[in-house]
């Protein structure tokens, strides 16, 4: 299970400059709005967004009806930007014996520990599902925030990266196996419909252009997925990944972007492409100014290396993203 909610640092600290009772807490690139008092160098629980917590006592504020389960997600608190939920370790189970233990260190994961899930956008309707996702074949689509790890950033230091805009669609894997077609969304695989999905594999024609053992991911925009904010006209592809289904391997920018031309799909849009010294404010600052072509504000950034790298930190691909603080916030994100 990916690291939802963790132990971490209190990097700075200070009153609310709109707010009497609120505070602003920092903890690795996030900035949440408290009540709690904290002091820089202090451990806390620190839940991220795009999550969702269960009703529990220390989450009772964040519900106003009878539901299970709340979204923690990007909200503005008297006019300062607020992501994630940071929370005393008082509200783990059996706190004291975790003090000055393995579990009270920095990093310690309690995802499980308090019950906190991944929040997943509403899928497109009509499709069925085939049965879970092939993992064997390759990764699922899930890019890690740049703000949960910004040692990141000095993986990339010095070396030629590309920055995409980040699509606000639906992500679809698709894979040549065996000869055959198969067609995923983001943790299933489908069945052949009449859905989004697989009106791309008829669009563009993939069961006859692609190889076997070649994969695809891409992702679907257009009107009738999610809200369509880039303005659309018909629904499409952007891919964002080539790989192959043998020893799960993806390939850099470069494969990405010829395959994509020998079979005449699109390709997500780069704006960026030289050396990496970006910090991780400059970094949301090109997020926020980033737009649709239609004006609309993008969703956010996508950073990656030109050669596909592995990545110590993640401990898997070096890539990550950075989303629009300004389009969180308006769209809720």
């Amino acid at each position: 299970m990916k690291k939802l909610a963790s132990i971490e640092k209190v990097l700075k600290f200070e009153k609310h400059p709109n707010a009497d009772r609120l505070n602003l807490v920092t903890v690795n690139g996030w900035q949440c709005v408290t009540t709690e008092h904290y002091n820089v160098g202090d451990l806390l629980v620190y839940i991220q967004i795009d999550t969702t917590v269960p009703r529990m006592p220390w989450s009772e504020f964040l519900f106003k009806g009878d539901e299970e389960r709340a979204r923690i997600k990007s909200i503005r608190l008297r006019g300062l930007i607020s992501q994630g939920l940071c929370l005393p370790l008082s509200v783990l189970p059996q706190v004291d014996s975790l003090e000055g233990a393995m579990g009270a260190t920095e990093g310690f994961d309690v995802t499980e520990t308090l019950d906190i899930g991944k929040y997943e956008k509403p899928m497109p309707k009509s499709q069925d599902a085939l049965g879970p996702f092939p993992n064997e074949l390759t990764e699922k689509t899930d890019e890690e925030r740049g703000q949960n790890f910004p040692q990141i950033l000095d993986e990339l230091r010095g070396k030629q990266v590309y920055i995409s805009k980040k699509e606000d669609g639906t992500s679809g894997t698709f894979i040549k196996d065996n000869g055959k077609i198969r067609v995923c969304s983001r943790n299933m695989e489908l069945k052949d419909g009449n859905n989004h999905y697989w009106n791309m594999v008829r669009k563009y024609e993939l069961d006859t252009k692609m190889g076997d053992g070649e994969v695809l991911q891409a992702e679907i925009v257009g009107p009738g997925i999610q809200k369509n904010h880039a303005g659309y006209k018909e629904v499409g592809l952007k891919v964002f990944n080539y790989g192959t289904s043998t020893g799960r391997k993806y390939f850099g920018k470069e494969k990405l972007k010829s395959v994509c031309g020998a079979i005449d799909v699109p390709m997500v849009d780069v704006i960026y492409e030289g050396e990496f010294n970006f910090t991780l404010e400059e970094l949301l600052e090109m997020a926020d100014a980033t737009k649709y072509d239609n004006g609309a504000q993008c969703e956010g950034i996508v950073i990656r290396p030109v050669e596909e790298t592995f990545s110590e930190t993640l401990q898997g691909r070096l890539s990550f993203k950075v989303i629009s603080n300004k389009f969180a916030v308006k769209h809720g994100e």
